[in-house]
């Protein structure tokens, strides 16, 4: 196994270390590299209005329930919103902070669009740290940004890892210049910012921190007893976090944390299925590209991974093997991991001669991860158009309407379709109005719904219109929606994303507006509706 390279700190950087190994000059200069990249990073971001991630409008609903709580009578008799010290606020402070100058949804957008800043800025930090130069080959390791947690909507949790890897950078670079008592002190701070942001990224960052120490002081020869010391002594600045937990967690009630499930045998296959943006073929295939890479850097003479570094991204792995697939809430738990996994395997990955492959493969990464942005950008623009299609519904709500909102979606386990899940929770922010959908995890969560809202309706999967062959049950289907709605709690039905053939007619349905995907009804007052004398047909248009 070609797994070499210097085990003590890497030297102080050069002029030569801007250059290839054999002393020829790379494609671009390290600076045009960074900008090219950070540029490429963010380019899927800019056009759409709202980052077509699938959870983000359920997060963004609760930014703007937040900030307006105190002075909107509407939200105060539908929702209880308070702060809670837990590791899972990252983007809602940042949001916080930001939309009383911008807006909610812009800041939301700014927020968003420096995460992959964050962390492609963050593996490049990396590899200077760890090779003593950027080699192009770290554009595949790039390529993960747009990861399957990312395009998912786990938003506080992808900008804590962002900000994990850059802290995981200005550790090793403060390792090198031997100011270990300065890295002390300031990875208390950083430490309990990670952990405000995700919990997970903070326990990300501490392997990540405990691993190359293990690693760098095995490589010096120390033995395992004093390697194990020295590890977990330099882990003691992040436990500050630990301390807000043990308070969180004896305040939660009992069996709120969420369920301990463990599928093993789905773990393989989802380490393949990191790349998800809607196009199974280019996703997986991808993957399958970057693992192949992987291969050749095993067997390659040309090619070499960074010791302590592959070491990291290993200890990574058994994470991802080792973690429930739901943890405290949190579904995907392992999953979010996994391109994080190959990422840093990717970053270890370095050219130790200048041949025609490694110059060819330099190229190659760059291309490959400039056509993954573009692929990102276009995929984004369809989604947004979709969802601002739907959107249009909403200049004829009134302000502070109750909506039961039903949209059409894919199945779960796929990326594609519109991301409709939680879109019709804009309304929530543009409308001040009350929707259903919100996620019953209280012991994670700032804002609570009324109980006198919320009954039957506590699952976050109310809004799903979901194909026959991965439904639950017949309540997912329109009539079976429209047979369990209870009379008076909602003034409108909203149905997103749905053809014409399938709007149902009842006398109690109103039309307020509609075009050719999305019509918007008023209810008007009823009895319990069985969807026998009057149930959903097709419509002639």
């Amino acid at each position: 196994m070609n797994m070499t390279g210097p085990i003590h700190a890497p030297q102080p950087h050069s002029r030569r270390n801007e250059h290839s190994p054999t002393g020829g000059r790379d494609l671009l200069g390290p600076r045009d590299l960074v900008v090219l990249l950070l540029a490429l990073g963010v380019l899927p971001l800019l056009w759409p209005t709202i980052p077509p991630l699938v959870d983000l409008p359920n997060h963004m609903s609760r930014y703007q329930i937040g900030l307006d709580y105190q002075t909107s009578p509407f939200f105060r008799q539908w929702f209880d919103f308070h702060w809670v010290l837990v590791g899972n606020l990252g983007v809602d402070l940042l949001v916080t902070a930001l939309a009383p100058l911008l807006g909610v949804e812009a800041a939301t957008k700014l927020v968003i669009i420096a995460v992959p800043a964050l962390t492609i800025g963050g593996i490049l930090l990396i590899a200077r740290e760890v090779h003593g130069r950027i080699p192009p080959t770290i554009a595949l390791a790039a390529v993960l940004t747009y990861n399957f947690a990312f395009n998912f909507g786990f938003v506080n949790y992808v900008l804590a890892v962002g900000v994990a890897l850059m802290s995981f950078a200005l550790w090793l670079r403060l390792g090198r210049m031997g100011a270990t008592r300065l890295r002390a002190a300031l990875f208390v701070p950083i430490g309990f910012l990670v952990w405000l942001c995700h919990a997970a990224g903070w326990g990300m960052l501490g392997i990540l921190i405990f691993t190359w120490e293990a690693a760098s002081a095995r490589g010096d020869g120390v033995s395992w007893p004093k390697t194990l010391t020295r590890s977990v002594v330099a882990c003691l600045p992040l436990t500050f976090p630990l301390v807000p937990m043990l308070f969180w967690s004896a305040a939660v009630p009992h069996g709120s944390l969420g369920t301990f499930n463990y599928d093993p045998g789905r773990k393989l296959a989802l380490i393949f299925l990191s790349l998800r943006n809607g196009t199974p073929i280019i996703d997986i295939g991808s993957m399958m590209v970057l693992w192949a890479i992987g291969i050749l850097g095993v067997i390659r003479h040309d090619l070499e991974f960074d010791r302590r570094l592959a070491i990291v991204a290993a200890a990574l792995l058994l994470a991802y093997i080792l973690m429930p697939t739901d943890l405290m809430g949190s579904g995907h738990a392992d999953l979010r991991i996994a391109p994080y996994v190959v990422m840093l395997f990717l970053v270890a990955l370095r050219p130790v001669a200048s041949t025609r492959f490694t110059r060819a493969l330099g190229i190659f990464a760059l291309v490959f991860f400039a056509a993954g942005s573009v692929y990102h950008a276009v995929v984004y623009a369809r989604i947004n158009r979709a969802q601002e299609h739907v959107l249009k519904a909403l200049d004829h709500l009134p302000v502070g309407a109750r909506v039961f909102g039903f949209a059409r979606v894919s199945c779960s386990a796929t990326m594609e379709g519109n991301r409709m899940e939680h879109i019709h929770r804009i309304a929530i922010i543009r409308r001040q109005a009350f929707t259903n959908g919100t996620w019953p995890f209280p012991a994670s969560q700032t804002l609570i719904v009324h109980p006198d809202m919320v009954s039957g309706y506590s699952d976050e999967s109310s809004q799903l219109l979901e194909p026959s062959d991965c439904r639950d049950d017949r309540t997912h289907s329109i009539d079976g929606r429209l047979a369990t709605l209870p009379p008076g709690r909602y003034d409108y039905f909203w149905l997103l994303d749905v053809p014409p053939q399938q709007w149902p007619e009842r006398d109690w349905l109103q039309i307020v507006w509609h075009n050719d995907r999305t019509v918007l009804y008023r209810i008007l007052p009823h009895a319990q509706d069985t969807g026998a004398t009057s149930p959903a047909r097709t419509r002639e248009m």
